[in-house]
């Protein structure tokens, strides 16, 4: 294989972006595709530790980029939006790397490869280029498993900090979501309410026996016969989530069996003291099932998890030397994640229409 100046092979050749089995590791294993350490500053965009990426590497890489059949024009068009992404994902990938030695993690080449397979959920890597381009989101395959080396030693980071694995935690949250429902199903419970309100106990109560008796018609037929115009003058239809409003409020919807109607309290008001009376029936009362509480306890695991992760990354990049030529903008390092290139962004950008027929990309991570 072809070397540069420096002894070193090419980092783009390594990562040729039109050969589907190029090897990406993570961590000491990338030591092999390391950019190198030799340029002098005035050719330098950027350093991370010991390693250098040159004005010659970078511009490699966009010309790659630009040359490639599927994303290329939409990247030349996008102008310094994409380049600037292209060189947050470059140095991203070696401050991951830097990291993940820093840190004693590390991802292999199967790992990235399965990543990117479960990514692109049984589509080519073509069709979600042409998806990602038809998004007005350019991006080649070297981005592509770059931004996944990236992600998974985030998530080794994350399984540090957490001590476990987000497939553990979420098994936590789950039998902790199960728990309380158990203890109280109304928090858990999706009520959908026909509801109308007054100030007069006595007419509240009276639309609430007359739509019980099932002789003056629902609710609605009930409140419109005889209106309370100083609150509405009609009955409204709405659903409650037992888990977002008041617990007392929830209690007594609670007290009420689907498909029947009751009478709540609610006051007094803060201001004028004054207490509403609501008339409601219970058109049906939902109680979160195992699946349900499974999304959620996924999508919370998931949150906790990346939150540890990223929290760690930007903890580990605290000590690393990253510095970026001024020419091509200055570094950004956030709480969580990964240190980060900053710079103008192009009026050039637009977002093509997505055809109606074009599936959605699959959802990369995004570059730092």
């Amino acid at each position: 294989m072809p070397t540069n100046p420096c002894g070193k092979v090419s980092f783009v050749l390594a990562l040729n972006l039109r050969r589907r089995t190029a090897t990406l590791l993570v961590g000491a294993a990338l030591s092999g595709l390391s950019l190198t350490a030799c340029g002098s500053p005035s050719s330098t965009v950027a350093t991370v530790g010991s390693e250098t990426i040159t004005q010659k590497e970078y511009r490699a890489a966009l010309d790659n980029a630009y040359a490639d059949p599927i994303v290329g024009a939409e990247a030349k068009k996008m102008g310094s939006t994409y380049s600037t992404a292209l060189l947050n994902d470059l140095v991203s990938f070696e401050i991951a790397k830097a990291v993940a030695a820093k840190a004693g993690v590390s991802a292999s080449a199967s790992d990235v490869s399965a990543k990117l397979t479960e990514l692109l959920g049984g589509q080519s890597l073509e069709q979600a280029q042409k998806a990602y381009v038809a998004q007005g989101q350019p991006i080649t395959e070297q981005q592509m498993r770059m931004r996944l080396g990236v992600l998974l030693v985030s998530e080794e980071l994350g399984k540090q900090a957490t001590g476990t694995t987000q497939e553990a935690l979420a098994a936590q949250q789950l039998a902790d979501l199960k728990a309380k429902r158990d203890a109280d199903p109304s928090k858990y419970t999706k009520f959908n309410l026909t509801l109308a309100a007054t100030m007069d106990q006595a007419k509240g109560q009276a639309w609430v026996e007359k739509t019980k008796s099932g002789t003056a018609g629902s609710l609605t037929e009930v409140v419109a016969a005889d209106p309370d115009q100083s609150t509405g003058g009609q009955a409204t239809t709405q659903d409650v989530d037992g888990g977002q409003e008041d617990p007392k409020i929830i209690a007594q919807i609670a007290a009420i069996p689907a498909g029947q109607t009751g009478l709540l309290t609610i006051g007094p008001d803060p201001s004028s003291g004054a207490f509403y009376y609501y008339a409601v029936t219970v058109n049906s009362a939902t109680v979160d099932d195992d699946a349900t509480l499974k999304q959620q306890a996924d999508q919370a695991a998931e949150q906790q998890f990346q939150n540890a992760g990223l929290t760690a990354a930007a903890d580990e990049a605290k000590n690393i030397k990253i510095e970026v030529n001024p020419r091509y903008g200055s570094v950004e390092r956030p709480k969580q994640g990964l240190p980060s290139v900053t710079v103008p962004k192009s009026d050039t950008f637009s977002t093509p229409t997505t055809s109606a027929s074009s599936a959605p990309a699959p959802a990369l991570p995004a570059g730092a």
